[in-house]
């Protein structure tokens, strides 16, 4: 339960345009726009609530599927501009998970090279938060049984 609808309850008031997410009982997450009134029995104490909740799943989906492709523009732009003004390889690569992570909005971006025969990640650049990753994507190439073939880097959305 929210603060706002808390509150409304605590102080015998409704209210209005209130988005809340709920799990629905089929599964996934619905999210909800909802206005509504106490309803009072005569000595003023609250019996119940009386409103309307409209479904605003889809729109929310359509604002995140939105917000998504304009962080991808933004990062590819970045990436775009820098392939323009950088030279330098290295720069280049650091220069790329920087923007992703600023821009793009991921926690951590990196590049590396992968030794076939050996199955192991060599990460060239990153940025962002590591907090060990980069060790876990050598073990998780170990473990693969077909050829890895070519890599290059890999984001983590934040949460």
């Amino acid at each position: 339960m929210t603060g706002v609808l808390r509150r409304g309850m605590a102080q015998k008031r409704g209210w209005r345009d209130l988005v809340l997410h709920m799990q629905h009982v089929k599964g996934g997450i619905r999210w909800l726009d909802s206005n509504a009134l106490p309803l009072l029995d005569a000595a003023g104490n609250v019996m119940g609530y009386r409103g309307v909740a409209r479904d605003i799943t889809q729109q929310r989906l359509q604002q995140e599927r939105i917000a998504r492709l304009s962080r991808i523009q933004a990062v590819l732009s970045g990436i775009n501009s820098t392939i323009v003004r950088v030279r330098e390889r290295r720069e280049l690569l650091s220069e790329t998970c920087r923007i992703a992570v600023q821009q793009g909005g991921f926690r951590m971006a990196w590049i590396g090279l992968v030794e076939h025969g050996a199955r192991k990640a060599i990460p060239l650049v990153w940025d962002g938060f590591e907090q060990g990753y980069l060790d876990d994507a050598a073990s998780m190439l170990a473990n693969r049984e077909e050829d890895p073939g070519p890599r290059a880097g890999r984001f983590i959305r934040r949460k």
